[in-house]
């Protein structure tokens, strides 16, 4: 009976811990500030990858990498070949417009 409690304890821990990580990387979303919240949601996929939350992380993710991809675009017409670089070059899809 106590290896029970014990398992339950650790689930409520971990759900609790989840639950804040995406609160924290909502707030970071809402804030504008795109970067730290795909940070955080890739904490919640990779770290705590069987949990409830997982399809939230990876939604809220996309969505924080799109932003930062949207604020990429506005800045490549001012740095031409700069910005997109880091994007494509994650990616893999280099092309000598790039270099």
């Amino acid at each position: 009976m106590e290896l029970i409690g014990k398992k339950l304890a650790v689930t409520a821990a971990v759900l609790m811990a989840v639950g804040q990580l995406i609160g924290t990387g909502l707030k970071q979303y809402q804030d504008g500030q795109y970067e730290e919240a795909a940070k955080t949601f890739t904490t919640v996929i990779t770290r705590y990858e069987d949990n409830p939350y997982t399809d939230d992380a990876y939604y809220w993710r996309a969505r924080s990498l799109r932003r930062l991809y949207a604020i990429a675009e506005r800045y490549e017409e001012q740095l031409p070949g700069r910005v997109l670089f880091i994007f494509r070059e994650s990616k893999g899809n280099r092309n000598e417009r790039d270099v």
